[in-house]
């Protein structure tokens, strides 16, 4: 799959928000908290976090070499 993108960091800008879609309203009600704000950066974390979490369900990670998101992962991590 690294292969066929050359520019994950792109890929990644341009598809996190859809990626993240339901992250804000998950927080409020994991939190019991309505009038949670998130800002950019946070959002981005919790996806990738859950982006990770249905990884390792499926005996994989983020972490992998070969992995799509390891440019991000690494980035984020920062």
């Amino acid at each position: 799959m690294s292969d066929s993108i050359s520019r994950p960091e792109f890929v990644w800008e341009k598809t996190w928000n859809y990626l993240a879609d339901d992250i804000l309203y998950n927080q409020r009600i994991i939190l019991k908290h309505p009038g949670l704000v998130l800002n950019e950066d946070q959002i981005k974390h919790l996806t990738l976090f859950e982006i990770e979490n249905f990884l390792l369900r499926n005996n994989s990670t983020l972490r992998r070499e070969d992995s799509l998101l390891t440019w991000v992962y690494i980035t984020l991590q920062g």
